[in-house]
């Protein structure tokens, strides 16, 4: 599935997150996508690459890929989760001055 197809049909907010170990997407998906969406008229697209995180979000300093289970651990990292909070509670309405 290619998720460029879909991305002109996308009208909400939307947040596109990438590790910057992703070895199953390329590096220039996510911008590919956000620019797609905001050619169709959303303008509110927010794309955040994290360095040293794999495919699945979690740490992977050295790109190990498909040896997730050789990866420092399984905890997404808190600088995603707190991107991801802050950028859902400001959608929300509810974002509060850190």
């Amino acid at each position: 599935m290619d998720p460029l197809q879909f991305a002109p049909r996308v009208h909400c907010p939307a947040l596109i997150l990438q590790g910057g170990n992703d070895l199953h997407v390329p590096m220039r998906s996510g911008e590919r996508i956000a620019t797609a969406m905001r050619a169709n008229g959303n303008s509110d697209v927010s794309v955040r690459i994290f360095p040293g995180v794999s495919h699945s979000l979690l740490p992977d300093p050295v790109g190990l890929g498909n040896g997730w289970v050789l990866l420092p651990g399984f905890l997404t990292s808190p600088e995603l989760l707190e991107v991801m909070a802050h950028w859902t509670a400001e959608k929300l309405g509810t974002a509060t001055a850190h």
